[in-house]
């Protein structure tokens, strides 16, 4: 009773049915897939394709999803890291360089995923493009409406990230990783950015992106 409690939970309170029907499984780079919250199933039918790593950007914690997940990978033997990130605010340098580390580091095939697979997925998406040497134009297609992205609500800091990088590199053609490592000012770019409009209530009490 306790398990079907939590998969109810997952699928009607965590919005895991409706996600049922977008952002499934999807190839960013050789070995690197994204998606939204993964069920059960789905983590079992990756395992039974020899998906080796799980990449969860929501963050450890006690809701039914990550319950949920820590289970499946377990069975499956699948090794699950939890990085927690926000749809609303510019990466950390020590998340980011978590990442950088699980990029060049984690057995693949991987799966990263947040809650929807639009906002933190996107990102993250994007910066293993660029660490895989991609153009910053390609990898900026990462945070697009085809993955229910919205740039037009506090979600847009995701593409905010991207602008500040863009910039220095129109100005100087620095490279990615020395931007991130000896320029990047994660409070000025926190500053900058405001979004306004009726886009902003969507994303926050509707879709509830994290």
């Amino acid at each position: 009773m306790r398990r079907l409690l939590t998969v109810c939970h997952l699928l009607f309170i965590d919005l895991g049915l409706i996600r049922l029907f977008f952002n499934r499984p999807a190839e960013v780079v050789p070995g690197v897939w994204r998606s939204n919250q993964p069920t059960p199933w789905r983590i079992n039918s990756l395992a039974q394709r020899g998906f080796k790593t799980v990449l969860n950007l929501r963050g450890e914690g006690k809701s039914s999803a990550f319950r949920l997940e820590v289970e499946a990978c377990q069975r499956t033997q699948v090794t699950l890291h939890n990085l927690k990130m926000s749809s609303r605010r510019p990466p950390t340098k020590d998340q980011l360089q978590a990442l950088r580390q699980l990029f060049h580091e984690a057995p693949r095939p991987l799966l990263l995923h947040c809650k929807s697979g639009a906002d933190r997925a996107g990102l993250v998406s994007a910066l293993f493009l660029l660490w895989s040497g991609r153009p910053l134009d390609e990898a900026k297609q990462a945070l697009s409406w085809r993955y229910l992205h919205i740039r037009h609500a506090a979600t847009g800091m995701m593409d905010w990230f991207l602008l500040a990088y863009e910039n220095a590199y129109r100005q100087t053609s620095v490279g990615f990783d020395e931007w991130l490592d000896n320029h990047y000012d994660r409070e000025q770019v926190t500053r900058s950015f405001n979004p306004k409009g009726p886009l902003v209530w969507l994303v926050d009490v509707v879709l509830r992106r994290e």
